[in-house]
């Protein structure tokens, strides 16, 4: 008898020495390191070694008797024959002729009696291993054995060693898990398994590298099929579908987690080096990728699963550069076996177990959930074969820690009723080809006109699709403005200029200025907020510096019920016929990038078909993109384990009630008091449409009310709202707008409350018009009301003075000043020495005449 030493250790149940993060299940590792020696020989004194490690962190050595045992090679080889001898009849369909049936059997007797020959050979290791493992019997286990061989010279022996059902021995107490990785290296590589993925604040998915070679003869898409299941569990896929050698760059420009491989592979040399082939065409060992591969380890790569045949080859060469978790088949392996076992393996890793584990859940199930006649019954010894290769002595990565939905929900990428700015460009799609075509045609044209309905996204485009593409050209100064209602001031703040004209900030820029562009966004505000007298000085500068200026863009945004407006003013509307970008509707399929692209980068994904359904559920309507990114901003809010799903579109009511239902539950918490004053604010953000549509509009804090803007800061931290602090001539003022207009057009609410008060806010928005005439003639009195005019302000004065800002009630009460003092100035009519004033009554006859009666 030869003697042996060996160390054995044992970790207490932690989330960082265990390879299980289950609370309860204790976990044992066991070394056994091998010198060189034979079966014919052992492997002496010394050279065998298993390592106990106690709960406190003690190691203990044992001495242990091994004796050699030549016949375990002879049987193996012996059930390796009827094994491939019954292979073949699978492959073809097996018939249970007599042939066939005793191939079989001795295929089971040359599988057990290797079972027993191996349980004689380690028979003193168990011993000793069932003294010393004394624990806790209400413990939970599980015991992990590690195969070192690198000592071994011999490459026929250790591959020998690498192919024995060491799974099989219950060396380790009975009722206690345990499976078996191979070690072809002595020093073990130490990784950070877990460090580059614990990042609380943000969302991890598992990566998975795919690679599907030569399918001849065999079903990938069934291997793929399960891949893709894992997506629900936090996967994220790149698939190589028979690629061609260029595409492993992929393991270049991705930080992949596993490496997955399906088709055809063979082990050369004796288990030193593996192939596979990578297409029908081309066969690649892994070797000649040596840095490519070690550039994907460096990313990030922690496991490699081969779903093919005869790959200890593959483990080899994978364990020359550190990978540090590799699972392969040892044999040649039915195909529908090889899916069996992944599928039951990724079940078990994707639920939470252990990487050993989830092996061992697959090869038991792999057998004891077949049926007689399947294919796993006919074949004994194939559930074997699946073995884990170990190449550190950090513990195996959980499906968490590479991923595996873990950290925290990142903040919506959609935008809700918001446009998108420039800092959303990451998240900005469906308007790619529009934004190529804007790009080209800024540095050719002076003039760029964008046209579409509200809520085509006229602004996104803008901010967020070509003023990043615009600044990566780089030499290129970008002022946006929005004209309010006063246009030329506003462009002067804009150019940071003392002086209100264009044309003169044009006339002053050298040769050598960069190309300007001025964006001129919300371009109808020109014909809803600025006065008509404003509008032609500046348009003209506008012109002026379209037809003259060098270097010079003007971009703008205008919506398409405002485009007839814009042409009557013949100079302008030549110009904007001539250069007009009309935007048309998104298609299908930029929709989809619109729906899909900002969650996957996000690593969130869509239910099969939520897509679709909010396709339908959009329509044909012009201008319902601000209500599609509410619905996805609100389906974020309810995602289920990083999935956006049916279930969730129901209960937020769908695309077409998401607005309103929004809108209203920000309402319901408001108390009666305050719904009466976001009644108050909500009519003064409209104008009222004169043979338009009502339009939002923006409110100083004047015009709200002052009292309310509380309320107003609260609606918009609800996103119902945007505030803002704009330089005027006047200062700096507060103003407020509805976040968009599609707001006025889905709100049931909103929608009452303007046609409640429609006179009403017709009237207000007329009686502004005067007040600005008033101001432009320096409050001169032949600008104040009269007449009818005057009676109707008095009349709106009594009856809606709360809604009145204190501006123009001082223009009413100047107005009613105004005619007190002319009804004194009457010029007084003599009778019979009488003053008018003396006289009884006074009234007007027809024609005008006075008629006085005594």
């Amino acid at each position: 008898m030869l003697h042996s030493s060996y160390v054995l250790r044992e970790y207490q149940t932690s989330k960082a020495y265990l390879y299980n993060i289950r609370d309860n299940v204790m976990e044992i590792r066991i070394n056994l390191e091998f010198n060189d020696g034979d079966f014919d020989t052992g492997f002496g004194k010394s050279q065998l070694k298993v390592m106990v490690t106690n709960a406190q962190g003690n190691v203990t050595q044992l001495q242990v008797e091994l004796p050699p045992h030549a016949e375990i090679p002879v049987s193996y080889q012996h059930w390796k024959e009827q094994y491939y001898s019954l292979l073949q009849y699978s492959r073809s369909g097996f018939n249970h002729n007599q042939i066939t049936q005793i191939s079989e059997n001795d295929c089971v007797n040359s599988a057990q009696s290797l079972q027993n020959q191996m349980y004689q050979w380690l028979q003193p290791v168990q011993l000793e291993l069932e003294k010393l493992l004394q624990l806790n019997s209400d413990q939970e286990k599980e015991i992990y054995l590690a195969i070192h061989t690198d000592k071994i010279k011999s490459n026929s022996v250790k591959d020998i060693i690498h192919r024995l059902p060491w799974q099989e021995q219950d060396l380790f107490l009975k009722n206690y898990a345990s499976e078996v990785a191979l070690c072809f290296n002595s020093s073990l590589a130490t990784n950070s398994i877990n460090q580059n993925y614990i990042v609380d604040d943000e969302i991890r998915r598992v990566k998975i590298l795919s690679i599907f070679g030569d399918s001849k003869n065999i079903d990938t898409k069934q291997d793929l099929n399960l891949l893709a299941k894992l997506k629900k569990q936090g996967a994220e896929l790149i698939t190589l579908n028979e690629p061609n050698r260029s595409e492993f760059n992929a393991l270049w420009e991705e930080s992949c987690d596993i490496l997955f491989f399906a088709g055809h592979s063979e082990t050369e040399a004796n288990g030193q080096s593996g192939v596979i082939n990578i297409n029908a065409h081309d066969s690649l060992n892994l070797a000649e990728i040596k840095q490519t591969l070690k550039t994907g380890i460096n990313n990030g790569l922690k496991l490699a699963i081969f779903n093919s045949c005869d790959g200890l080859g593959l483990a080899k060469d994978l364990s020359d550069l550190n990978l540090p978790y590799i699972i392969v088949w040892r044999e040649a392996v039915p195909d529908k076996i090889a899916q069996k076992f992944l599928k039951y393996f990724l079940s078990s890793f994707a639920n939470g177990k252990s990487l050993f584990a989830s092996v061992n859940d697959a090869r038991t199930r792999l057998l004891e959930l077949a049926d007689k006649q399947n294919i796993e019954k006919q074949l004994p010894g194939v559930n074997w074969l699946p073995i884990i290769c170990q190449n550190t002595d950090e513990q195996a990565p959980s499906w968490s820690d590479l991923g595996g939905l873990s950290g925290k929900l990142p903040e919506s990428p959609y935008q809700g009723l918001s446009a998108f700015k420039e800092e959303d460009t990451d998240f900005f799609f469906g308007r790619e080809q529009f934004v190529d075509e804007l790009l080209t045609s800024v540095q050719t044209q002076s003039f760029i006109p964008i046209v579409g309905a509200s809520g085509s996204g006229k602004s996104s485009i803008v901010f967020a699709g070509l003023v990043s593409r615009l600044r990566q050209l780089g030499n290129i100064e970008i002022i946006s403005f929005r004209p309010g209602n006063n246009p030329l001031g506003n462009l002067a703040v804009a150019l940071n200029h003392d002086y209100s004209h264009l044309t003169q900030f044009i006339n002053n820029r050298d040769d050598n200025a960069k190309h300007l562009v001025l964006i001129a966004d919300q371009f109808e505000e020109l014909y809803t907020l600025a006065p008509p007298e404003s509008r032609q000085p500046f348009l003209n500068a506008l012109i002026y510096a379209i037809n003259h200026a060098p270097k010079f863009t003007l971009i703008l945004t205008l919506r398409s019920d405002f485009y007839s407006q814009a042409l009557s003013y013949r100079p302008f509307g030549d110009a904007l016929q001539q250069k007009n970008c009309n935007l048309a509707p998104l298609n299908r399929e930029d929709l989809r990038c619109v729906i899909e692209k900002p969650a996957q980068k996000m690593k969130v994904e869509l239910e099969k078909g939520l897509t679709e359904t909010l396709i339908k559920d959009l329509g044909n309507e012009l201008g319902r993109l601000p209500l599609l990114e509410l619905t996805l901003a609100k389906l974020w809010q309810k995602q289920k384990k990083w999935y956006l799903t049916h279930e969730a579109y129901q209960e937020i009511g769908g695309l077409q009630k998401v607005l309103a239902n929004y809108a209203d539950t920000v309402l319901d918490k408001l108390s009666q008091y305050d719904k009466k004053r976001a009644e108050k604010i909500f009519i003064q953000l409209v104008r009222p449409g004169e043979g338009t549509e009502d339009t939002r509009r923006v409110a100083t804090k004047k015009d709200v009310g002052e009292v309310n803007w509380d309320l107003v800061q609260q609606l918009a931290d609800a996103r119902l709202l945007v505030t803002n602090r704009v330089e005027t001539c006047n200062g700096i003022e507060e103003t407020v707008e509805i976040i968009h207009e599609a707001l006025i057009k889905e709100w049931g609410t909103l929608h009452q409350w303007i046609q409640n008060n429609r006179q009403f806010r017709t009237w207000q928005e007329r009686l502004r018009v005067a007040i600005q005439q008033w101001q432009e003639m320096q409050q001169d009195e032949e600008a104040l009301l009269r007449g009818a005019l005057l009676l109707k302000a008095e009349e709106k004065l009594k009856e809606r003075l709360n809604d009145l800002t204190q501006y123009e009630q001082d223009y009413i009460q100047q107005s009613i000043e105004l005619r007190r003092r002319h009804q004194k100035l009457i010029p007084k009519i003599f009778y019979s020495n009488k003053t008018i004033a003396e006289l009884p009554q006074i009234s007007h006859s027809e024609g005008g005449i006075i008629e006085i009666t005594s």
